[in-house]
C-alpha cells in the first residue's frame, strides 16, 4: 500500500474573524504566527484565532495608517510594519505594543526596509536613511550627518559579502563603516548594485562601474548606453552570470564572464514596448519567471535553466 499525504486547504475571510478579505501581504515570523497585511488592520493568526492591530504611536506625528504594504521580522523578533502612507511602525510581540524606534523623527516616512547580517535594520526613502541597532533590548536610532544622506533619496542600500554597507542616491555613492559615512563617487547617480563572486556591479546612468572585493576598488567602467542616461534602472541576477536591467525605456542583458551587454528589443503583439518600469524575479522549478510590467500591460518571460 502506498500512503499519500492529503492537502488539507481552509479558507480564511473576514467571518473567521480576519479584519478585511483584501490581503496584501503575509509573514510567518520566528515563532510560527501568521501576519496578514490588509488594507484595514494588521492580523497575527495563531492557528485558530486572530488579533488585529491598527499601527499607530501615541505622542508622535506619525501617520496612522491601517493599510498594510509590507511586513518585516528582525532578527530580535520585532515586527517592522509599513503601510500605504510609507510611514513605518514597529510592533513590540512581547509587550504587544507599537514602539517609539526613533523618537528624535516624528513623521517616520521611509519606503523601504532590511535587516543586514549583525541584526541591524536600516530604513530608508525619499527623506534619507535611518539605522536601528539594538543595544540591551532596546532600539537605538542613528542617522547620518552627511547633508545628502539625510536630506535626499536614497535610491539602494546594499550589504556586500563583507558586510560593508554602500548607500547610492542622486548624484552620489556613500558606504558606511560604523558611524562614519565616506563618500565614494560623486556626481553620478547611482540606482542599483548587484554582486557576483569577487565583483559589485554599481548600476550608474550610464553603465556599470565594476568594484573588485579583492583589490578593494573600482577596476573598470563599461558603458550601457552612450546616448541617453539611463533613469528609473532595477536590475536582477539570471543564470550562467547574465545580469539584467530594465529602465524606463529599454531592456538590457549584461555577460559578466563576457562583458559584453546587449539591447533587447522588447515587442508584444507585434509593436515594441516602452516604458519599462517595474521588474519581477520568481524562481520556478523551470527555471526564472520575468515579469515585466510596461505602459501598456504585463509580458512574462520564462528562461528555463534546462
Amino acid at each position: 500500500m502506498v500512503a499519500f499525504d492529503i492537502l488539507d486547504i481552509v479558507t480564511v475571510t473576514d467571518r473567521n474573524g480576519l479584519s478585511q478579505n483584501t490581503t496584501r501581504c503575509m509573514m510567518q515570523d520566528s515563532r510560527n504566527f501568521i501576519w496578514l497585511g490588509t488594507i484595514n488592520g494588521l492580523n497575527r493568526f495563531n492557528g485558530k484565532d486572530f488579533t488585529i492591530i491598527h499601527p499607530q504611536l501615541d505622542g508622535s506625528h506619525a501617520l496612522s495608517d491601517s493599510r498594510i504594504r509590507e511586513i518585516v521580522e528582525d532578527k530580535n523578533g520585532f515586527i517592522w510594519v509599513r503601510t500605504f502612507s510609507n510611514t513605518l511602525f514597529c510592533y513590540d510581540p512581547q509587550l504587544e505594543t507599537m514602539i517609539d524606534y526613533a523618537p528624535q523623527d516624528s513623521d517616520k516616512i521611509f519606503s523601504n526596509i532590511k535587516v543586514v547580517s549583525n541584526k541591524d535594520v536600516w530604513l530608508w526613502g525619499k527623506n534619507g536613511c535611518c539605522r536601528v541597532r539594538y543595544v540591551n533590548g532596546k532600539p537605538e536610532a542613528w542617522k547620518p550627518d552627511n547633508e545628502v544622506l539625510a536630506e535626499k533619496n536614497i535610491l539602494f542600500m546594499f550589504e556586500d559579502s563583507l558586510h560593508r554597507i554602500w548607500i547610492g542616491t542622486k548624484e552620489e555613492l556613500f558606504r558606511v563603516e560604523n558611524n562614519q559615512v565616506i563618500s565614494v563617487r560623486k556626481g553620478i547617480t547611482f540606482w542599483d548594485v548587484q554582486e557576483i563572486g569577487d565583483e559589485m556591479y554599481f548600476v550608474n546612468e550610464s553603465g556599470l562601474d565594476i568594484f573588485s572585493n579583492q583589490q578593494s576598488s573600482f577596476v573598470s567602467f563599461i558603458p550601457i548606453t552612450r546616448t541617453t542616461k539611463m533613469e528609473y534602472v532595477r536590475s536582477c541576477l539570471l543564470n550562467d552570470g547574465l545580469l539584467m536591467l530594465t529602465t524606463n525605456r529599454d531592456l538590457y542583458l549584461f555577460d559578466t564572464k563576457k562583458k559584453n551587454s546587449y539591447l533587447l528589443r522588447v515587442s508584444f503583439k507585434g509593436r515594441r514596448c516602452c516604458g519599462l518600469i517595474l521588474l519581477w524575479i520568481t524562481k520556478a522549478m523551470c527555471g526564472f519567471i520575468i515579469k515585466l510590467v510596461y505602459c501598456g500591460g504585463i509580458i512574462r518571460i520564462i528562461r528555463s535553466n534546462r
